[in-house]
């Protein structure tokens, strides 16, 4: 009997743009165009942006899955806003696409149900990939930037504010708005980027200049952000040479580097759209060399402490700090396990891919997430 395996999707971003995309699709996988086409119905969704129904990328992932020719497995769509863990029970496996960012966009006015993603995935009978244990440290990304360093990673000096802790008393506000300014002295003076760890909300990002920071600018920001119910928040000094370098987005599959994308940002829109992209055959390679070296490190040391390794990683490496990776003056900025992939920077074959990637790493998944012991 095949082992029946729940793709939980609904991002409804990222999607394909193009009619030379689906063109791309029907010619090279008609499998998977008509997949997709049979099911239109859960796969496909419209697009305000592109005035059409098209896929998002987790759809197309899953169909690519649907594709694979093996016979041990079924998969089976989940609808992400509306998951529970009676429909998470059902299956013997669970893969992630969509996660906890995602239910958060889609519940946090309903401050009840915020939690219940994390409950969902912990208590399920069926085995979680990602596991819970490792969702967690990505997505409350004081956890593994606390952990990178700890490990010598080169990373941009963050601040982690607790917003409930923040908001009970007048002395802990006065605490944390010290904690704050002495933080932008020890960085030169610089102006500060608060951001919220769920980077869904990429509307609550925020530089405040460091001739305006004072204790009500911070507690403005803090209190607009307990409207989303968001209660984790990371304070870093803004960093000039950031914007005007590439953003090396780079993809590890199954623990090997596989291909990235360069970006530079347009600020002017809220976090910042892509406004110029290097596709992987354009990255300098004396800036990649030395990231993909530290990204290789990073998945060492993610199998050392949590005995798995995530089928996608995407470790993000941003510009400028002295002294950071080699010569280039890079240091990783950000994990993720359930990346945007950047439909239109990639060729259709790296969705093949991906759910490939999916398909190896479901194969034996790790529930077993304690430390080994010391010898």
């Amino acid at each position: 009997m095949k082992k029946k395996v729940g793709i939980v999707i609904g991002a409804q971003n990222n999607s394909l743009s193009s009619e030379e995309d689906f063109e791309t699709l029907e010619y090279n996988y008609p499998g998977v165009f008509k997949y997709l086409d049979d099911n239109s119905d859960t796969l496909y969704h419209y697009s305000s942006e592109f005035d059409d129904y098209t896929a998002s990328h987790d759809a197309v992932i899953f169909a690519f899955l649907n594709n694979i020719k093996q016979n041990k497995y079924s998969f089976h769509s989940i609808n992400g806003d509306k998951l529970t863990k009676k429909e998470l029970d059902k299956y013997d496996i669970v893969y992630s696409i969509y996660e906890l960012g995602w239910w958060y966009e889609k519940h946090f006015k309903n401050k009840q149900k915020l939690n219940e993603y994390d409950i969902m995935i912990s208590k399920t009978t069926a085995k979680v990939v990602p596991s819970p244990r490792f969702q967690d440290f990505v997505l409350r990304k004081h956890k593994y930037m606390n952990f990178l360093k700890k490990n010598g990673i080169p990373i941009i000096p963050t601040l982690n504010v607790d917003v409930n802790k923040y908001m009970k008393s007048k002395g802990n506000k006065a605490t944390i708005h010290k904690q704050i300014k002495e933080f932008a002295v020890e960085h030169n003076n610089a102006d500060l980027l608060f951001k919220t760890e769920l980077t869904g909300f990429s509307k609550n990002v925020e530089t405040i200049k460091n001739k305006l920071l004072n204790g009500n600018k911070i507690d403005n920001y803090l209190k607009k952000v307990l409207k989303y119910n968001l209660t984790g928040v990371l304070v870093q000094p803004y960093i000039k040479g950031f914007d005007e370098n590439y953003e090396y987005r780079l993809w590890w599959l199954n623990g090997k580097y596989t291909r990235g994308i360069g970006q530079k940002l347009d600020r002017s829109k809220g976090y910042g759209e892509p406004r110029e992209n290097l596709k992987n055959q354009h990255l300098n390679k004396k800036i990649l060399r030395p990231c993909v070296s530290v990204g290789n490190k990073i998945c060492k040391l993610i199998k050392g402490e949590f005995n798995e390794l995530p089928p996608i990683l995407r470790i993000d490496f941003g510009c400028c700090i002295k002294n950071s990776i080699g010569k280039t003056n890079y240091f990783v900025n950000e994990i993720e396990f359930s990346p945007t992939h950047y439909a239109e920077d990639q060729p259709i074959s790296f969705y093949d891919d991906l759910a490939h990637a999916i398909f190896k790493g479901i194969k034996h998944p790790e529930r077993k997430t304690q430390k080994k012991p010391r010898k």
